[in-house]
């Protein structure tokens, strides 16, 4: 999986939008104003490495449950 799968994956949930409010390395996914998804492009903070070491499947989980977190609110 890379970046681009997951943009696509995040945008093509409803509501879903993406911004750069952090600076150009970290890209911002939120539905109703609330983050749901935080991807830094430079690889720090809490990072899931794209890198095929975690199933596609389980990181598509993840952007599910925070989604439906986030949205429930």
């Amino acid at each position: 999986m890379n970046i681009e799968t997951v943009r696509d994956y995040c945008l093509s949930k409803s509501g879903a939008t993406e911004s750069f409010p952090f600076g150009d390395d970290t890209l911002v996914f939120k539905v109703g104003g609330k983050i749901f998804v935080l991807a830094n492009l430079e690889g720090d903070w809490n990072t899931i490495l794209l890198d095929g070491s975690i199933p596609d499947k389980e990181v598509l989980s993840w952007i599910d449950h925070s989604y439906e977190l986030v949205d429930r609110k």
